[in-house]
């Protein structure tokens, strides 16, 4: 194994290479630097020019440094928001020691972002419609163009494509409803709920299965609409290639205008295939309460242990269901598996401060679990573990004065530069790098309209590692 190891380097960092003692001392090197949290080798970059091409640009240490990450737990990411902060979203990175490790302050345009919970070394905010791009560990982060659909409300997945390294972000846009005359009855294939992509890497990666037959300029792309339209009150989870969200329901909606068929209630989640864009349905769990019986915020979908998993909350209760030996078939567009309830949780346990209280719009989700413990987000308020064996809950972190109105996501840490996945023709300035254009082609008219087109989409900002 370390011989593979030592031909890698000896291919992908041939600037490294001497005789052979040199060589060996060169990939301890590099080996050991691999290990390290990027804040420490964002340090390091300044010790020599050798030292800052291998941390800042060499792709196969950069790789290295990512597997390496993966090994690791996964660290914590914190956003809030500061009722005075006009604009200013606080990002704060710990690690499960609550040990700190970065604090930073982005500007976006409205007070309420949305920070969704993911495990990447990239993570997605969604500030209104607009979506932003944000690696923890670098403090880089990009603003993506706005849809050329005009839409009053969308919800916004996060997802990866493991065989072409590419994140993808998908935009569901919800039909516009308030266009039902009072007192018809509507079909529901009237109502299309429309389904965008974005791809981050597409034209630095070259191509892939999806994306080659498509424009290769960076924009929203239409795709297959989503066969329901999806709720706002549980965040996607990113399971097994593919995005999924609990199905939308509205009594009024259901009951005025659909005639009690807005949902199939044995089918109340999607799946969305991030590699080939296509989407499936994932069954309710027998036994699990209907969607219909109560509000929307009672059931959460969530990943845990590589499962997809399915919560719901009421009285006082959290049970938990996974969904095991999860698969589908080509050509086939349901996904088959079997539903297990494996925990029940008292949340009369939860200490008072983190506790919901009777608002219909907040809700508890577990978001992960370590041997006994289960760490439970209680929306807005923190995070805390209940141990299952004692059936005790110790609070994390709770919200405070400093830290208000909290969200929460996972991340692993990782130099990927932001950089890298913006499209060549596009450069970006300095210090605080506003994008600019720049074609170094042949200079023809359309490729110098094409990047200042682009440019004029795209931000990228650094803020102080």
């Amino acid at each position: 194994m370390e011989a593979v190891e030592e031909n890698k380097i000896k291919r992908h960092c041939p600037n490294l290479i001497g005789h052979d003692r040199l060589f060996q001392i060169e990939y301890v090197l590099i080996n050991v630097l691999s290990w390290l949290p990027v804040k420490t080798l964002l340090r390091f970059k300044g010790v020599c020019k050798q030292w800052r091409n291998l941390i800042s640009d060499d792709p196969y240490f950069i790789h290295l440094h990512s597997q390496q990450s993966k090994s690791k737990q996964p660290l914590l990411l914190f956003s809030s928001i500061p009722a005075d902060s006009r604009g200013s979203n606080f990002l704060k990175s710990m690690d499960r020691e609550k040990n700190p490790i970065s604090r930073f302050e982005v500007k976006f345009e409205n007070s309420f972002t949305n920070l969704l919970p993911t495990r990447f070394d990239l993570v997605c905010i969604k500030d209104d419609q607009i979506v932003h791009i944000c690696n923890p560990s670098t403090h880089e982060y990009i603003t993506l163009p706005k849809s050329h659909v005009h839409h009053d409300y969308s919800v916004v997945g996060f997802g990866y494509v493991q065989s072409t390294d590419e994140y993808k972000v998908v935009r569901l846009i919800s039909p516009d409803y308030s266009i039902i005359e009072e007192g018809s009855i509507v079909e529901v294939s009237s109502f299309k709920t429309k389904c965008q992509v974005f791809t981050l890497g597409m034209e630095r990666r070259g191509s892939s299965s999806c994306s080659s037959s498509t424009s290769s300029s960076w924009a929203w792309r239409d795709v297959v609409d989503s066969p329901f339209d999806v709720s706002n009150s549980s965040p996607p989870a990113f399971v097994n290639g593919a995005i999924h969200w609990l199905v939308m329901y509205d009594i009024l909606l259901d009951t005025d205008y659909y005639n009690g068929d807005l949902i199939d209630s044995n089918n109340t989640i999607i799946a969305f295939d991030v590699e080939s864009e296509e989407f499936r349905v994932v069954p309710h769990p027998e036994g699990c309460p209907d969607l219909r019986s109560f509000d929307s915020s009672v059931h959460q979908l969530v990943e845990l242990r590589g499962l997809l998993c399915l919560s719901c909350a009421i009285d006082s209760k959290m049970d938990i269901w996974m969904l095991k030996d999860y698969c589908y078939e080509s050509g086939n567009d349901h996904i088959v598996g079997t539903w297990m309830k494996e925990y029940s949780i008292d949340l009369n346990v939860l200490h008072r401060s983190y506790r919901l209280g009777d608002n219909p719009f907040r809700y508890y989700a577990p978001r992960d679990i370590e041997d006994t413990e289960v760490l439970i987000e209680t929306h807005m308020k923190g995070l805390g573990y209940y141990h299952l064996q004692s059936k005790r809950f110790k609070g994390f972190i709770h919200s405070s004065r400093q830290m208000p109105r909290l969200r929460f996501s996972f991340y692993v840490e990782s130099l990927r530069s932001l950089k890298q996945t913006i499209s060549t023709g596009i450069a970006v300035v300095s210090n605080f790098s506003i994008l600019n254009y720049s074609v170094t082609s042949s200079g023809k008219h359309e490729a110098q309209a094409e990047a200042k087109a682009k440019a004029e989409s795209y931000s990228l900002t650094i803020i102080n590692p």
